[in-house]
């Protein structure tokens, strides 16, 4: 008899390892008086108890004699009758080696291992969060099938999050993703893994695949950094008037590298998160840098080279007054170490523009929520509590005249 393609003996020691695995014995093995059996009535012995029982007992029994020679189970009948059927305690290795399953204390103690070594190298904050959790599992024999499946898996998450967290030059994603894994798509399978991660263990917010990558400066396709205003720059030596240009002015990482700031007419820097308000915003009394979300390596440099031309500067952020767009804002603040200033992301902003506004998602409001038990956005706390009360968030594309 098979099922599920396994002989029955097989998928027997399997059931009963599956309820060992899951009970206090399992995490507790001092508890003396638990057993480990399974009832007549499960779902395997459904052929037992049919009509045509007579057509299946014959081979129930000689499976369950052959488990039973092995000293892998003790059967109790009930009117010669099998009632229940019993795991060997005693034999609980021989019992995996039966079933050619590995032993899932040898699991454990494996993926401890690797864990406890990576613990004393120098980490960085969330490969440090994610070791100090998995740890915590693993001593304590908890599922860890929220964080992996597998002992390869958890090898690759810890070298992925280590690289990631680290990683300070622009590359292409496929390219990074072969150098850490040894598989150009591995990382693209399995970004929603490293969000959730990245969010629990160094409080982030992301939401989507492009929004991560390209924080940690990875990127689908090549990147260009916007910029218009009122200066003067030079690239190898060709001094260009982005004035005269009239419109915005793109740069790759190789040409901000060479890039050189000979003037700026503006006292204001204005840096603002999506590319279709960046194209219309013309306040001349700007020089504008789009970003089109969290900050990238990039323009981070750029805004490096702006702070040194002129230490007098006022710097401003124009984004979406969501979670996200203050988050930008605050993360912006925190990387380049300026003051920046809101730029009609305030109550005012957001009345004015209620017809245009969208509802707040419940994951919205948790984060909301958050925040205002949180002195870091204590500068949008009033704007918070005005969203939270009217249930409302705005896209910037929304706000057409300043």
């Amino acid at each position: 008899m098979t099922i599920e393609n396994n002989p029955l003996d097989i998928v027997i020691i399997n059931k009963l390892l599956d309820k060992y695995e899951n009970s206090v014995l399992f995490k507790e093995s001092n508890k003396n008086k638990l057993n480990i059996y399974l009832n007549s009535n499960d779902k395997i012995f459904i052929n037992y108890w049919s009509n045509v029982a007579y057509r299946y007992r014959d081979e129930y029994n000689f499976y369950l004699k052959k488990l039973e020679d092995q000293s892998l189970i003790e059967i109790k009948y009930k009117d010669n009758l099998i009632d229940k059927i019993f795991l060997n305690l005693k034999n609980i290795d021989k019992a995996y080696l039966y079933c050619n399953r590995e032993n899932k204390n040898t699991i454990y103690d494996r993926c401890l291992n690797v864990v406890s070594n990576y613990q004393n190298l120098e980490k960085s904050k969330v490969l440090e969060g994610f070791l100090s959790k998995i740890k915590e599992i693993l001593i304590n024999k908890q599922s860890f099938k929220k964080y992996f499946t597998d002992l390869n898996e958890l090898e690759y998450l810890i070298k992925g999050i280590d690289q990631i967290e680290n990683n300070k030059e622009e590359q292409f994603l496929r390219n990074f993703s072969n150098k850490t894994f040894s598989d150009s798509k591995y990382l693209e399978k399995h970004v929603s893994k490293f969000i959730s991660i990245f969010n629990e263990f160094g409080n982030y917010d992301f939401l989507n695949e492009t929004e991560f990558i390209n924080y940690f400066n990875i990127y689908k396709i090549p990147t260009f950094t916007y910029i218009k205003g009122n200066a003067l720059i030079k690239i190898n030596g060709q001094i260009i008037d982005l004035n005269s240009l009239g419109d915005s002015f793109s740069l790759t990482r190789n040409e901000i590298t060479k890039l050189e700031f000979i003037n700026i007419n503006s006292k204001k820097i204005l840096t603002i998160e999506n590319l279709t308000t960046f194209f219309y915003f013309n306040d001349p009394s700007f020089f504008i840098v789009y970003l089109g979300g969290f900050a990238s390596s990039n323009q981070l440099f750029l805004l490096e080279k702006i702070k040194k031309l002129n230490n007098n500067f006022k710097y401003f952020h124009f984004g979406d007054i969501d979670c996200n767009g203050i988050n930008i804002l605050i993360d912006l603040e925190k990387r380049t170490k300026l003051s920046i200033r809101p730029l009609y992301m305030d109550e005012n902003i957001l009345l004015k523009y209620t017809n245009q506004t969208e509802k707040l998602t419940v994951n919205d409001r948790k984060r909301l929520e958050n925040y205002l038990n949180n002195n870091e956005y204590k500068r949008f706390h009033e704007l918070i509590r005005l969203m939270l009360e009217k249930n409302i968030k705005l896209e910037q594309e929304s706000i057409e005249k300043f």
